[in-house]
């Protein structure tokens, strides 16, 4: 937030964990906005056929 002092809303992302095969992925996000607002969550994710990601599974780590 010192780079955007005005703004209340942002998201952050972790690095993207793959696996071995480069056909799934794991990566954590938060995004907050506001004081008692925001989400942290893990995403599982997998490349199908076409060569695109679909989301397989989603944790939910912390809410506010």
């Amino acid at each position: 937030m010192g780079r955007f002092p005005k703004w209340r809303q942002f998201v952050g992302f972790s690095p993207v964990v793959r696996g071995a095969d480069g056909q799934d992925a794991l990566v954590y996000y938060e995004y907050h906005c506001g004081g008692r607002c925001g989400a942290g969550e893990l995403a599982w994710l997998r490349r199908d056929q076409a060569g695109h990601w679909r989301v397989q599974k989603l944790r939910n780590f912390w809410m506010s």
